[in-house]
């Protein structure tokens, strides 16, 4: 769905849910079950970020179950292109989005504008068939979807859709207003698609 420069973005209808739940244990039924309505609406491969303070970051295709570092875990994802069950960790337990597009206008839904755009990874692809990076000495593992294959200096990257505000329909009569419309953050809201991997530009 990327488009050229110069062509017009797509207008999409998003909708985001949010709940909060008292605890990891709730939580988690909550988010899987969100995930797999999702898989069912639009098939294809899944992704699971799992970030926690004690465990090294799961960065792995999503199976139905969240790691076991889930009840631990700071933030994370589970994502694929038909939309995103994303958490926090906060002082009262477990903030939950889910963010989809919907075929057409309902109520719950906003008007966007869609692009998306390439977020590259840590590491290089190498000779040696990984990716390293020489900032961090690391290498890292990536989990490319099925017929992917990397070549020397490819690099894996996230595929994000950045949703960003509609077009006012006319400019209004006061400056105050022009001003507020002009002041409003051009990105309204993101979630990530899928993991891929190419050269770079």
């Amino acid at each position: 769905m990327r488009k050229e420069k110069g062509e017009g973005m797509p207008t999409v209808h998003v909708r985001v849910t949010e709940t909060r739940e008292a605890n990891f244990g709730e939580a988690r039924g909550k988010i899987e079950a969100a995930a797999g309505e999702l898989r069912e609406k639009g098939g294809g491969r899944q992704w699971v970020i799992s970030q926690s303070l004690g465990d090294p970051l799961v960065f792995e295709f999503f199976e139905g179950k969240l790691p076991e570092n889930f009840e631990r875990s700071v933030c994370g994802r589970v994502f694929g292109e038909a939309g995103e069950a994303r958490w926090l960790r906060d002082a009262e337990g477990c903030l939950v989005w889910v963010s989809e597009e919907a075929a057409e206008a309902s109520e719950g839904t906003r008007r966007r504008r869609k692009r998306e755009r390439p977020y590259y990874l840590w590491g290089m692809y190498t000779k040696q068939k990984k990716f390293l990076e020489n900032r961090t000495k690391g290498e890292f593992v990536y989990p490319l979807p099925e017929g992917a294959s990397a070549a020397v200096d490819d690099r894996a990257y996230v595929v994000v859709a950045e949703y960003l505000a509609g077009k006012p329909a006319g400019w209004p009569g006061s400056l105050a207003e022009i001003e507020n419309i002009l002041n409003q953050p051009e990105i309204t809201g993101h979630r990530y698609l899928r993991v891929e991997c190419g050269r770079t530009e």
